[in-house]
């Protein structure tokens, strides 16, 4: 799956938006569940030929909207917001603070399965945090750098933390 994204500059921080294209079987998947539930639900209340025509109608109205994935990405000094697609049980828009983030890192499954997961990611305390969903290594990478050159201080903060958990001492 290809993912486009675009980093916006803002005033006080940044947005960073990411897009990927569903798969050709997911959207036609998705049309005939919907199309054979319409078509149960309106020959067995409306009878006759109509549940053809409604169910060929909600089956194209489904294949035309479930097109994309779509997340977005709002980065300040103080917090990272994210608002769109990450995924089922993650309530959004999802806020984390920058002050909390250890370092902002890249995380995708190994394997020719992926979980459409893989993206960016903020390393807190006590666990992981998909802040940008869509992305590859080199994505990822970008975007990190983006955020660090916009706010120096936490690129520097976040280096600073990686280097005390690794064991190394600082001067």
């Amino acid at each position: 799956m290809t993912t486009h994204y675009h980093i916006q500059e803002l005033a006080n921080g940044l947005r960073i938006h990411a897009g990927q294209e569903r798969e050709l079987w997911e959207r036609l998947f998705a049309s005939g569940i919907v199309a054979a539930v319409i078509g149960f639900a309106t020959a067995t209340l409306l009878g006759r030929w109509w549940w053809c025509i409604l169910s060929a109608i909600a089956a194209v109205g489904v294949f035309q909207a479930v097109r994309s994935r779509n997340a977005e990405l709002q980065v300040t000094n103080v917090e990272f917001i994210t608002r769109g697609d990450l995924g089922q049980r993650v309530q959004t828009p999802r806020v984390v603070c920058t002050g909390d983030v250890c370092r902002l890192e890249f995380r995708g499954d190994i394997g020719p399965i992926t979980s459409n997961r893989d993206g960016l990611y903020a390393l807190t305390e006590r666990k992981e945090l998909c802040l940008l969903p869509f992305l590859d290594w080199k994505q990822t990478k970008q975007v990190i750098h983006a955020i660090e050159n916009k706010f120096p201080g936490l690129g520097e903060i976040w280096r600073s933390r990686e280097s005390i958990g690794n064991g190394v001492k600082q001067e």
